[in-house]
């Protein structure tokens, strides 16, 4: 029964890579391979910038005594990506699978349940912590003389590490249950505290980025800081290091750890997991008979659908979020940054009077994470036939969806523009410009999400993680939509070196302005049809 439980889990989370969700067709195998290239592509892409970082650390600590020190920081990195990347999942793939009732009410245990949900947990902790661990490794054995030791146990480390990771996402996703199951704002609470989970992980590394130069004159003392508050980081970073009963302490302690975070969630498991799912259940309230109008009443739904969906609103709308936050960091060390400007401005001149030409497309990467209007069609589940069957034009209903998308896009997008353009001094019908291309890309890149979502629907998803997280229309909007922002960066560049700026921001209107159109005629005509026979 557990082999049957985890072959589901494990189902759940990849085969809808494997699995056309609309036909219950395979994949063809160009689709299938051209997407795992992409993961490739970005997996490598990511793993260098990380194995830069190792490099630079272990040019100030490997070789001095310090080898322990090099992976106990680089752990905690590790586990700060890992827990990043899974504590997302943790509470909304536990906790709120729609067949965790029905699965609770056969004959099968709690435990087993739990242990099978948490396998989905541990896979996801493991390729997000490894996603560093594996190029701290690399860079470890090309500065040092290796052995056995120190070859065998950094790999075995990667799963201990990846089981500590398992644990934290764990406490946090069951706290996160606990206050939830009490909590009047649900999905607010879970979202704010995935968001310091963001600010804790963001603290860390850019700690450690610009620490650095500091910790090369100050090893001996970082390494009793570390070894005195954080023991468990330098067992880790002995056993890493080839250390046989540092590997044995680390081991046995993970192992202790994940049995008493499993005995404790066990107890608990069906009561928050049947709290959950009636927390869900539509609650008798006074309804208001208000008259509206049509399209008012549509975009108000939306954006109750929406904000009633904490993993929606934090894997769908984590760029809202960097924006304000950006823009807040950058009003607060605007001195500093004008400061710098005339230094960039005669040392790399180039640079300089290409700004106004790349920050366009740097913000446009940033939208581009949004994935709300990808699969706001498949949010709608098995219900869709509700939205099917009352008397209004479709298209009414996918222009509810587009609006919503375009404006959780479009103010914060509009305000770190307003933002960097004062504080990067950028000439006034620069700023402009950049507000208009960027409002045509939020057009573009929404519309281009329910293309992808009325081609790639889901209405079968158990675990709204997995769709607004690893669903391939997801995949494809993020890709895509960085792939675009590349080529409109470089060729921006190119462009300006035989134009002045106002022509090659209009270029960037003009190009976003035709795919929205291509996008939208497409929808008004084709996607209508499309959504009526879902």
């Amino acid at each position: 029964m557990l082999k049957s439980l985890i072959r589901k889990q494990l189902l759940e989370m990849w085969q809808g890579y494997f699995i056309d969700r609309k036909t219950g067709k395979a994949r063809t195998k160009t689709g299938t391979v051209f997407f795992f290239l992409l993961l490739v592509v970005l997996f490598l892409g990511l793993g260098y910038a990380f194995y830069s970082l190792a490099g630079g650390l272990g040019g100030a600590i490997l070789g001095n005594g310090f080898n322990w020190l090099y992976f106990a920081l680089m752990g905690l990195l590790s586990m700060a990506l890992g827990v990043f990347g899974s504590v997302f999942n943790t509470y909304a793939g536990v906790y709120l699978p729609k067949d965790n009732e029905l699965l609770l009410s056969l004959p099968i245990p709690g435990k087993m349940l739990l242990f099978a949900r948490l396998t989905g947990v541990y896979l996801t902790s493991l390729m997000y912590s490894a996603w560093v661990w594996i190029p701290v490794i690399i860079a470890y054995w090309l500065m040092v003389p290796v052995n056995v030791l120190n070859v065998a146990f950094p790999v075995l480390m990667t799963f201990v590490i990846a089981l500590f990771v398992t644990v934290l996402s764990c406490i946090l996703g069951w706290v996160v249950a606990l206050i939830a199951s009490k909590a009047k704002g649900k999905s607010f609470v879970t979202l704010f505290l995935s968001l310091a989970v963001i600010a804790l992980y963001y603290f860390v590394y850019f700690k450690i980025v610009g620490s650095i130069s500091e910790i090369l004159s100050h090893i001996a003392e970082l390494g009793n800081t570390v070894k005195s508050w954080l023991h468990y980081s330098y067992l880790l970073g002995k056993a890493s290091d080839g250390d046989v009963l540092s590997m044995l302490l680390v081991t046995g302690l993970t192992l202790v750890l994940a049995g008493l975070c499993f005995l404790v969630l066990s107890k608990t498991f069906t009561k928050l997991s049947v709290v959950s799912a009636s927390s869900n259940r539509k609650k008798k309230v006074i309804a208001d008979y208000t008259k509206k109008p049509v399209k008012t009443a549509l975009l108000n739904r939306e954006y109750k659908h929406f904000t009633s969906v904490s993993t929606w609103m934090l894997n769908g709308g984590f760029g809202l979020m960097l924006l304000p936050i950006g823009a807040v960091v950058l009003l607060i060390k605007r001195g500093a940054i004008r400061e710098f400007l005339p230094e960039i401005a005669t040392e790399i001149p180039k640079l300089y009077a290409l700004l106004p030409v790349l920050f366009p497309a740097a913000v446009c990467l940033i939208l581009s994470v949004n994935a709300i209007s990808t699969v706001a069609v498949s949010m709608e589940g098995k219900t869709i036939w509700q939205l099917q069957s009352l008397p209004l034009d479709p298209w009414e209903i996918l222009r509810a969806k587009e609006k919503m998308s375009v404006q959780l896009n479009l103010y914060p997008a509009i305000f770190f523009v307003l933002v960097c353009g004062t504080v990067l001094q950028f000439k006034w019908w620069e700023t402009a410009l950049i507000c208009v291309a960027v409002w045509f890309f939020i057009w573009a890149f929404s519309d281009f999400g329910l293309f992808l979502n009325l081609k790639m629907p889901n209405f079968s998803w158990t675990n709204v993680a997995s769709l607004t997280k690893q669903s391939m229309p997801v995949v494809i909007s993020m890709f895509g939509g960085w792939g675009l922002c590349a080529a409109v960066g470089f060729g921006g560049s190119f462009l300006a070196k035989f134009a002045p700026v106002w022509t090659v921001l209009c270029a960037y209107i003009l190009l976003f302005l035709i795919l929205w159109l291509v996008l939208h005629s497409w929808l008004k005509k084709k996607g209508t049809k499309i959504f009526v026979s879902l």
